[in-house]
């Protein structure tokens, strides 16, 4: 299952690579006046950060989902261990009252 240590993991890992790679490229990219750089600069960092929250969101979503399934599978194997035993149980049944009348 997926817990808060793999959860904080991967969104420690993608606002590293935001920050990291495509902040500094886009920061570099701004050639015009200084002060109209750094007012598009914080607009786009502000976006950025709105996108991230956005996809954390969207992660916490998915953990969920996937530990709704995780959990729904693990009910259904533990029902399916107890028809089998409850289907050997009427097997054994069966091959009782058949050794009766035979």
């Amino acid at each position: 299952m997926i817990d808060e240590n793999d959860l904080k993991i991967v969104k420690k890992a993608v606002k590293e690579v935001i920050e990291e790679n495509f902040l500094p490229i886009i920061h570099e990219s701004f050639s015009s006046s200084q002060k109209e750089n750094t007012v598009l600069f914080s607009e786009l960092r502000n976006d950025i950060r709105e996108g991230v929250a956005i996809l954390d969101k969207r992660i916490d979503n998915l953990c969920s989902h996937v530990d709704d399934f995780m959990h729904l599978h693990q009910k259904l194997d533990q029902e399916l261990t107890m028809m089998r035993a409850r289907i050997e149980r009427m097997e054994e049944q069966m091959q009782q009252l058949q050794a009766r009348f035979t």
